[in-house]
């Protein structure tokens, strides 16, 4: 059964959507775990994530494969300088959403649809919530369904595309895993 995902990525969205992934930590800098980095192992090939970023959802994905250990992707510059070097790394296949659809606008329908604990944006303002990363939304009653249809993206990726994808992704994500990174 195909898992909605919600992605908080202000910081690295930009360099995540062109280079077809999301990066997570597995532990926040202080060695402890949270569910938005556990969340990346839980993400299976044919779930769908929507990214968020700038107050906006302007890209849909679908995963590709299941998420393996890498290093923190170069292209992040200085950009989490105080997260672990060694992550989570998920193959997303990127579609942009025209028009992009702010959540905010529609808050008045999604904030009943909204997950009480673990929610990506908060119910009163819209706001996405800090420290929230990778949240899933299959759980909220319809939330996944109802953003899917309302934000008028009627195609997800084909077969096709993501095979596409992975072929043509297939010498960076070798890349990143290394004989030392292969779990």
């Amino acid at each position: 059964m195909t898992q909605f995902w919600w992605v908080n990525h202000k910081q690295t969205a930009r360099q995540e959507i062109e280079n077809q992934y999301l990066w997570s930590p597995k532990t926040r800098s202080d060695g402890t775990r949270t569910i938005f980095y556990d969340n990346m192992r839980e993400a299976s090939p044919g779930d769908l994530v929507l990214s968020y970023a700038n107050q906006q959802i302007k890209y849909v994905g679908r995963v590709v494969e299941f998420a393996f250990t890498a290093p923190k992707p170069t292209e992040f510059g200085t950009t989490g300088t105080y997260w672990n070097q060694e992550g989570w790394l998920l193959p997303v296949f990127w579609t942009e959403l025209v028009p992009a659809v702010r959540p905010k606008d529609l808050l008045a329908i999604l904030s009943p649809l909204l997950p009480l604990k673990y929610s990506p944006i908060r119910p009163s303002t819209g706001d996405g919530n800090q420290g929230v990363y990778l949240a899933g939304i299959s759980e909220a009653v319809g939330l996944g369904e109802f953003v899917w249809n309302q934000f008028g993206f009627s195609e997800a990726p084909t077969k096709w595309q993501t095979e596409k994808f992975a072929a043509a992704q297939c010498e960076y994500l070798n890349y990143h895993r290394t004989e030392n990174y292969v779990t």
